[in-house]
C-alpha cells in the first residue's frame, strides 16, 4: 500500500515555532487493485489542530494494521501479497514527519519514542532527496515548482501547483480554504505522477 501524503501549515513566524498544520492530504493507493482514495483531513472541517492530528494518527494506525493482518494471511496462506505500507511524499523527512511528530507529542498521542517507533516501522520515500542529483545536489531552489519542472522533463503531464507554499498564510486567514485544498490535491497529484514515472505505476 502507498500513501501519498503533503500538509499545509499556518506558519507565523519560523519553521516548527507556533506552526498549526491545517491540512493533512493523503492519497492512498491500493497495491492489489490499483484504486486511489483521497483523504483530507483540515481543519476548517475537524474544528481545531488537535483534532486535524488526533484523525490522521487514528487513520494511519488502521492501515498499519490492515497491512499487518494482510500479511498475517499471506503467511496462513490466505493472502497471496506480502505488502508494505509506504509513505510517500515531498520533503517529508525533514518537515511533514518531523512536524507531525512534534504534534503527535504535544497532543498526547505519544511519546516521542513511540511516535519515532511508528515512523521507521514504515518505508518512507523523500522525492526531494531523490531528486538532488536534478539540482546540483542543493536544497535551496529545490521546491515544489522545480519538482514538478523536473517530472514534466520526462514527458508526464504533471497537473501545475496553484499558488506557492507562501501564499497559504493569506488564503488561510481569508479564510478562502478552497484554494488551500485545491493546492494540496494538486501536490498529491504530482506525487502520483513522480510515482507513475520512477516506479513505473500504470494510470
Amino acid at each position: 500500500m502507498r500513501l501519498l501524503l503533503t500538509i499545509d501549515t499556518f506558519r507565523q513566524t519560523l519553521p516548527f515555532q507556533n506552526e498549526k498544520v491545517i491540512i493533512i492530504g493523503v492519497m492512498e493507493i491500493n497495491q492489489t487493485n490499483k484504486k486511489k482514495y483521497f483523504h483530507f483531513f483540515t481543519e476548517w472541517d475537524l474544528g481545531n489542530e488537535k483534532e486535524v492530528i488526533n484523525k490522521f494518527y487514528e487513520y494511519i494506525k488502521v492501515k498499519i494494521g490492515e497491512v499487518g493482518l494482510n500479511n498475517l494471511n499471506f503467511f496462513s496462506g490466505k493472502s497471496k501479497v506480502l505488502e508494505r505500507l509506504f509513505v510517500v511524499g515531498f520533503n517529508i523527512l525533514r518537515f511533514d514527519i518531523p512536524i507531525l511528530t512534534q504534534k503527535g507529542v504535544e497532543y498526547s498521542i505519544g511519546t516521542v519514542s513511540d511516535l519515532n517507533s511508528l515512523w521507521s516501522s514504515l518505508a518512507v520515500i523523500d522525492y526531494l532527496q531523490a531528486m538532488l542529483p536534478y539540482n546540483k545536489m542543493k536544497f535551496k531552489g529545490m521546491s515544489w515548482e522545480r519538482f514538478s519542472q523536473i517530472l514534466r522533463m520526462s514527458g508526464q503531464k504533471v497537473p501545475k501547483i496553484p499558488l506557492r507554499g507562501s501564499q497559504v498564510k493569506d488564503l488561510y486567514v481569508n479564510k478562502d480554504y478552497s484554494s488551500i485544498l485545491k493546492r494540496n490535491k494538486a501536490k498529491l497529484l504530482t506525487l502520483y505522477s513522480a510515482v507513475k514515472i520512477f516506479e513505473k505505476e500504470k494510470s
